[in-house]
């Protein structure tokens, strides 16, 4: 079991990633379509600045929980050494990152995501010094 668990702890991280991602986008679509108003619609983009403003949180929400989810999942998976774990996991992630944002112009989405890497870091860091019953 212990191998297996080594073995699941990348695919986990990366179905967590996906699983979030989807929604993201998912919700991403659902308020572009259906609360932006159909004046405001241009060659099916949402010109509408408080939609946009909307559709840009939402997006930086969605990177965030991303790293968050991805960090707490790939340590639960861990069966041992999940603080090293949680740091590969972190750095690796922070550098995947930062070359999607460097390749597409969007620093925030960077800074995002290490919001939501801190928040994860600082929820398994409080779990991981918890008294084990």
């Amino acid at each position: 079991m212990h191998t297996i668990r080594w073995l699941l702890v990348l695919p986990a991280a990366v179905a967590a990633w996906s699983l979030v991602a989807f929604a993201s986008l998912a919700a991403h679509a659902v308020v572009g379509s259906r609360l932006c108003p159909p004046a405001d619609m241009v060659s099916g983009m949402c010109g509408n600045p408080t939609i946009r403003v909307a559709l840009e949180v939402l997006t930086h929400t969605g990177v965030a929980l991303s790293a968050l989810v991805v960090l707490v999942v790939a340590v639960s998976v861990a069966p041992s050494r999940k603080l090293n774990v949680l740091w590969l996991f972190l750095v690796v992630g922070l550098g995947i990152a930062g070359a999607l944002s460097h390749v597409i112009g969007a620093w925030s989405l960077w800074w995002a995501a290490l919001g939501g890497a801190i928040a994860g870091s600082l929820l398994v860091g409080r779990v991981l010094r918890r008294p084990s019953a």
